[in-house]
């Protein structure tokens, strides 16, 4: 998802403020502060794709900790001679 996504013919937009700010910063701030957390009740959480690929960038990242930025600077230089 973009951080910023437009939906329905620009009637929705939806704006995604911590989008490239990493996730155990935003957790390390809300517990300084005291923010009320409360457990994910969704019971498909653990076997999500979402969670699936967070895992494998987890693994990546013990061998190239350059990982994340490395792919969010791909996006950006994409070549259209390349696609399909």
């Amino acid at each position: 998802m973009s951080p910023k996504q437009e939906l329905f013919n620009g009637k929705i937009t939806i704006i995604g403020p911590f989008v490239y700010v990493e996730e155990e910063m935003i957790k390390r701030f809300a517990k300084s502060i005291r923010f009320p957390h409360e457990k994910c009740a969704c019971p498909n959480s653990f076997i999500s794709q979402r969670t699936k690929i967070a895992n494998i960038i987890k693994d990546l990242k013990k061998v190239c900790p350059d990982v994340k930025t490395n792919i969010f600077r791909s996006v950006k230089r994409i070549k259209e001679d390349y696609l399909l």
